[in-house]
């Protein structure tokens, strides 16, 4: 994966073959959406699938590793909002249950 030059233009190589696009959502996304490709091309593979994908199926598989990107930074985001809630809570109620027990 390399950014080309212009605001949030990217390519990824897939299949030996390299497609560009661009996203708002930053290299970081970019390179989850590059690893979730990864896992499925290897899975394919693994599976004895040595067959050439074409252009519409690795263009679907882009968008759902895009789609699985952004889902796996929501779930981060709001685990972390979570965290940063339940901190305090279960601090207080450590300390108003440890004289009781």
């Amino acid at each position: 994966m390399k950014k080309e030059a212009g605001a949030n233009q990217y390519t990824i190589e897939i299949n030996k073959k390299i497609y560009g696009f661009s996203c708002d959502d930053g290299e970081e996304h970019v390179e989850i959406m590059k690893r979730k490709l990864q896992q499925v091309f290897s899975r394919i593979s693994q599976h004895g699938s040595e067959q050439i994908l074409s252009n519409h199926a690795l263009k679907m598989a882009l968008l759902l590793a895009d789609e699985a990107a952004r889902d796996e930074r929501k779930c981060n985001e709001q685990e972390e909002i979570l965290t940063r809630r339940l901190t305090p809570l279960l601090a207080e109620l450590d300390r108003v249950l440890k004289p009781k027990i």
